[in-house]
């Protein structure tokens, strides 16, 4: 089997510096530069992501609203039950019914 046997179905040679063409022309009209490698090189690796839009994401998207809403609150109310048993669970105690769907600690799935 050939890794690049998909290659024989496209007829078309590209010149060599298309991609860089492509690039140049996206730049010039996005009105927009790149990073030089040195500023690349220098940037944190571990950069903070900032949207543009200071907007909160919904993190439940439904077009019945009535229904999202239940689905939001029934949410929130799983949480809350995670909670509780996460707060018996570092209290010590060992017969913890924890909500079904989450995730259950490894110490305490071991002893029951």
């Amino acid at each position: 089997m050939e890794p690049d046997a998909w290659k024989r179905f496209f007829v078309e040679d590209a010149p060599p510096n298309l991609f860089e063409e492509l690039l140049e022309q996206e730049l010039r009209t996005e009105r927009t530069s790149f990073l030089g490698a040195r500023a690349l090189k220098e940037q944190s690796l571990d950069k903070e992501w900032r949207p543009r839009k200071r907007t909160r994401t919904p993190f439940v998207i439904c077009h019945d609203r009535e229904f999202r809403l239940r689905l939001i609150q029934s949410y929130k109310y799983f949480v809350e039950q995670c909670k509780e048993a996460w707060t018996q669970f570092k209290e010590g105690f060992t017969d913890i019914k924890f909500p079904r769907g989450c995730f259950i600690p490894s110490r305490l799935a071991r002893t029951g």
